[in-house]
């Protein structure tokens, strides 16, 4: 299996050994969060980064580097910010006690009579009601993590001033040092804080970024040949084209973060430098250089997937919506991509009956959980079935069967240690995902099946139905061609899963109408006829200036 960047798949660590790592990259992980996910493709996609010896500002290379990129390996680093005093600001007085050293805790009281001191007002009072009031409302921005540390937690990732690297307190070094005082923390800066665990910003982010480099590497040819030529799959002349593809959606993402006011920027850098120069010296530039985080790798093939994701990003952020609104459903968006990710690298990697494919031959059935159809429960909680256990046999190929046992090294323990891994990387963290986001329900107990909610139904209008209505099967098949979503048992049919089941499929009607109820609740359904109806995206831009 070819990665890209090309020739950077190489085991780097023994968790390289994990069968599921060297199918889907480095890495999605179970433990990662849905909005850290989020803020970590972000972080990546606003900092500056470095690939060869270049360093770049701007949110993707340029064609040169990217067409070099494909054939001339070579790893990509970015250089996030830590923002400390920002964050201890925001989170330490609601993180928890025991996670509060007295270090920590003497530094903020410094950093807010500091703060105070450089504020234009008469009274001391009115100086501590204006940081209480300003703390409440970073606070607000709070974005996932309220268990963790306070500099372990993560913002709402809207602007970019509020995008931050991981930083991890080291509880167990902190005890061996006892720092007195923030001082001392910062002249053991490199012992008591960790940046390079990956444990919440666990890399699912830059594995996002680079899905979306790799299909960005694509010729407008290989595009058109790859994705353009699938039935349901409609790419406009822009959206074909990589070139015009990568400059719309980077000054789409620039657009997203220039959305914010631009104060906001001006009152970060006052509570997170202007007083405390040294912290952001110590975080983020350890020994004098940046700080720097390496990107890993992902399958070359999932260029397809990649692309896909590019072109809803830039329809998603397009939309006429506000910029939570926006966080949401990007939230979604991310979440959607690492399922179709597993699904389509496992069907394009499988052993199993019918042999590999191009990825788009799995199939997620969609089923109303709140009516009485049971039989299409039942084929629901079995499409979900046949896609984990697609996934759990792909990473027990014998090429990745005898890769393990050499890890593994003669130990049973060993061995079941790294599949329990694999599972977990696997089908796993696709049973997780898709509960998060409420794709899969229940969340807990029960017999899982795939369903839609207002949310994700509202992600698939604004990324399928770019600018203009279509018909109600023409949305259909967008959600088949792009996410494998099919709504009766007519649309298993031409997965090979079901290929020697087709008797049990024949003879169903369409279990859709409860789509066109929700499509029609959400205001986003126009119904010319008993037979016809229209989806209609009601926050496409055209639509929008025509007004």
């Amino acid at each position: 299996m070819i990665s890209f960047p090309s020739e950077i798949y190489q085991p780097q660590s023994s968790e390289d050994s994990n069968p599921a790592i060297r199918l889907f990259g480095r890495r999605f992980s179970e433990d990662q969060q849905t909005m850290d996910m989020l803020a970590e493709f972000l972080l990546v996609c606003a900092s500056g980064k470095q690939l060869y010896n270049d360093q770049f500002s701007t949110v993707f290379p340029n064609d040169a580097t990217l067409r070099d990129w494909r054939t001339k390996p070579a790893g990509l680093s970015y250089f996030p910010k830590a923002r400390l005093n920002l964050k201890l600001f925001a989170f330490l007085e609601s993180s928890r006690l025991d996670t509060r050293h007295r270090s920590h805790r003497k530094h903020a009281e410094r950093l807010w009579k500091d703060l105070a001191d450089g504020l234009d007002l008469d009274t001391p009072a009115e100086k501590s009601a204006f940081l209480k009031t300003l703390s409440a409302l970073f606070l607000g921005f709070w974005g996932n993590g309220a268990s963790r540390t306070w500099c372990a937690q993560t913002f709402l990732p809207f602007c970019r001033e509020l995008l931050c690297g991981e930083e991890i307190w080291n509880t167990t070094e902190a005890r061996s040092v006892d720092p007195t005082d923030w001082g001392e923390v910062l002249e053991n800066f490199s012992t008591l804080f960790d940046s390079s665990k990956h444990r919440f910003l666990a890399r699912s982010g830059e594995s996002l970024y680079l899905q979306i480099c790799n299909a960005l590497t694509q010729t407008k040819e290989e595009v058109e040949s790859g994705i353009g030529s699938r039935p349901g799959v409609d790419l406009t002349a822009d959206e074909a084209n990589p070139v015009v593809l990568r400059d719309g959606l980077s000054k789409a993402i620039d657009a997203f973060f220039d959305a914010t006011p631009k104060g906001l920027a001006d009152v970060i850098r006052f509570i997170d430098t202007s007083t405390d120069e040294e912290t952001q010296r110590a975080s983020d530039f350890p020994g004098g250089d940046p700080r720097s985080v390496s990107c890993g790798w992902i399958p070359q093939k999932s260029w397809t997937e990649g692309y896909l994701f590019a072109v809803e990003l830039n329809r998603i952020l397009a939309a006429n919506i506000g910029i939570i609104d926006k966080l949401e459903l990007l939230e979604v968006e991310c979440a959607l991509q690492v399922l179709r990710t597993l699904a389509s690298q496992t069907y394009r990697e499988t052993t199993t009956a019918g042999g590999p494919s191009d990825g788009s031959d799995y199939r997620i059935l969609l089923c109303d959980t709140a009516s009485g159809e049971r039989k299409l429960k039942s084929f629901s909680e079995q499409s979900l079935s046949e896609i984990s256990r697609e996934i759990q046999q792909v990473v027990r190929r014998p090429d990745l069967l005898e890769k393990v046992r050499e890890a593994a090294a003669g130990s049973p323990t060993r061995f079941r240690s790294i599949y329990g891994e694999a599972d977990k990387y696997g089908f796993k963290l696709f049973r997780k995902l898709g509960k998060s986001i409420g794709l899969i329900v229940p969340p807990r107990g029960g017999a899982m099946k795939f369903t839609l909610n207002e949310k994700i139904l509202r992600c698939l209008v604004l990324s399928l139905v770019p600018g203009r209505r279509m018909t109600l099967d023409t949305f259909k098949a967008r959600m088949k061609a792009h996410h494998g979503f099919v709504f009766d048992l007519k649309g298993l049919a031409d997965s090979r899963n079901w290929s020697g089941r087709i008797d049990e499929l024949a003879g169903e009607e369409s279990g859709d109408a409860w789509l066109e109820r929700m499509l029609e609740a959400s205001g986003m359904l126009v119904r010319l006829s008993d037979a016809c109806s229209l989806v209609r995206n009601p926050f496409a831009p055209e639509e929008r200036t025509a007004q």
